[in-house]
């Protein structure tokens, strides 16, 4: 049959026909090929996954293996686990080979996903997003992983991971990544922080809080950390720092500035008129609403 005969892909993916689909992974065409294997993970049949494994091993469609393990992994078979681990060795395809196992979640893939945090080969921000996948399951190892003597790399991305998943364990561990000699750390550290929103951190951040120049990079970081965990103490100490600083509440997270605003409405926060005024024309209409309501409350 000539290859002007074959039915198309998109026809075959139309009529989900995964024995078609199959079949044209055969076919010496590149593009064709690459685009069975993508409809092939969108229709998420596992009949599909050991014809994929072995395209997956196979060096001469190695060009691809980034689109198969990103196919394997949408089908969500675990049986794509232990591939997929061998497919981390090759740093060319190791990217999607984790976008992969993230999506699968078997915890198999914890611990060899771990050792690739560090590693200047790999995005290690997108290696903590697919750690984040394993939930519970992957904050011991990346607790670890906080303070076993690895690369700056390392712990950023193991804080990034931890502030995904928000498991409490790991307050404990990351408070005293707030004072680590790299400003990346520190900075993933507070963020994690305030998205795990556990009381045992606004203390430690209250103190960076003051340690730090206002122009620091990781001072609005320590902000916008203590305005999500909340509390009496947490807010006491945003107030002080927006009345000294009111433009800088212009560069926060719109949801931030919104429960920032409210909360001071609410409670009547007095001397905040200058912070409350620079937000008044904010490009978030809701913002400058919300703004104008708390000071026709609280305005002198």
């Amino acid at each position: 049959m000539g290859l002007f005969s074959l039915p198309s892909i998109e026809k075959l993916q139309a009529n989900r026909d995964i024995k078609g689909l199959i079949k044209a992974l055969n076919v010496e065409d590149y593009s064709r090929d690459r685009h069975a294997v993508v409809a092939l993970g969108e229709l998420g049949d596992t009949s599909a996954v050991e014809p994929l494994f072995a395209l997956l091993e196979n060096e001469e469609r190695r060009v691809w293996r980034g689109d198969i393990a990103l196919a394997l992994g949408k089908i969500g078979d675990k049986r794509a686990v232990e591939p997929l681990i061998r497919t981390l060795d090759d740093r060319a395809n190791a990217k999607e080979a984790a976008i992969a196992l993230g999506q699968i979640g078997d915890v198999r893939a914890v611990t060899p996903l771990v050792q690739l945090l560090g590693d200047n080969a790999f995005n290690d921000e997108l290696i903590a997003y697919a750690l984040a996948e394993f939930g519970a399951d992957s904050v011991e190892p990346l607790i670890s992983a906080l303070s076993d003597g690895g690369p700056r790399g390392r712990r950023e991305s193991a804080a990034i991971a931890l502030g995904l998943i928000r498991d409490r364990r790991a307050v404990d561990h990351l408070i005293p990544m707030l004072k680590d000699e790299d400003m990346m750390v520190l900075q993933a550290a507070a963020r994690a922080l305030g998205f795990i929103g556990d009381l045992r951190a606004v203390g430690p951040l209250i103190t960076e809080l003051h340690v730090h120049d206002p122009n620091a990079s990781a001072f609005p970081i320590i902000v916008i950390s203590l305005v999500r965990i909340g509390g009496d103490e947490a807010e006491a100490a945003i107030f002080e720092y927006w009345r000294n600083h009111p433009y800088d509440s212009s560069h926060w997270p719109d949801d931030v500035v919104l429960a920032l605003v409210s909360k001071a409405q609410i409670r009547k926060v007095p001397d905040l008129n200058g912070a409350l005024a620079v937000l008044c024309d904010h490009s978030n209409s809701d913002i400058g609403k919300s703004a104008r309501e708390a000071l026709a409350v609280i305005g002198n």
